[in-house]
């Protein structure tokens, strides 16, 4: 028996034997005890499919695997991806095959099935301005505060669906930036692509 399984079974059978204590009240104990960097480590990758133990409060950590459609690893069942089951609009069915994954996973000894994700620093975010009607735009300025994009586009549009891309930024250092455009548009917007590290 490894010693991380071991401290698990203790922390379980510990849990289970308080009956002072619910699951809930244990968890939010050990969550005040916690420091900030604590936290942090509990959640932050470790090795390439784990998270840290915490050796002072004897917290495991957490073992991953990847499977959007299942745990990826050994002999497993091959489930239809959240694409997939989203478009069937059967919540109950969804709900079945994501228990189902749950229980193959733990099976497995993993606490987290990792799947597809958002890479939020190239999610395109925007900032729109509504000039009322068409006006003249010699001019579009920017005054970043501690967050900025490195590459974000100028668009402008007259009915706000249709957009033209007036400058594309590739470059972006955060600051005050003044881009220069010739143009007649009721909107403008900053069509931010990717953020500055």
């Amino acid at each position: 028996m490894t010693l991380r399984l071991y401290k698990t079974l203790i922390l379980f059978f510990l849990t289970i034997q308080s009956s002072a204590q619910t699951i809930a009240v244990r968890i939010d104990s050990l969550l005040n005890l916690m420091s900030m960097d604590e936290k942090i480590l509990q959640l932050h990758q470790e090795g390439s499919m784990n998270t840290t133990d915490n050796l002072r409060l004897e917290i495991p950590g957490f073992e991953m695997a990847d499977g959007p459609h299942g745990v990826r690893e050994g002999l497993a069942t091959s489930f239809p991806v959240g694409i997939g089951m989203a478009a069937t609009w059967n919540v109950d069915l969804a709900q079945r095959i994501g228990v189902a994954m749950g229980k193959e996973f733990r099976g497995k000894g993993k606490h987290q099935a990792l799947g597809p994700c958002l890479d939020i620093d190239r999610d395109p975010q925007f900032i729109t301005v509504d000039l009322g009607s068409e006006k003249y735009v010699s001019n579009v300025i920017l005054r970043w505060e501690t967050t900025y994009a490195k590459e974000y586009k100028i668009q402008i549009s007259n009915n706000e669906t249709a957009w033209t891309d007036a400058a594309h930024i590739t470059d972006g250092d955060g600051g005050l930036d003044k881009i220069s455009i010739d143009t007649h548009a009721q909107f403008v917007r900053m069509w931010g692509i990717q953020r500055a590290k």
